[in-house]
């Protein structure tokens, strides 16, 4: 949907899902394919 939607969303929406990964921030669900919000505000 990101590269369809977004002129760059590609450049710029992996390397941040990339980033909230490596804090710790998401999780991502291969099961049902959904990365989710698993952080609080008070990690960053």
């Amino acid at each position: 949907m990101i590269r369809r939607r977004v002129r760059g969303g590609e450049l710029l929406f992996l390397p941040a899902l990339d980033l909230l990964f490596l804090l710790g921030l998401i999780e991502y669900r291969p099961k049902t394919d959904v990365v989710e919000f698993v952080g609080t505000n008070e990690t960053v």
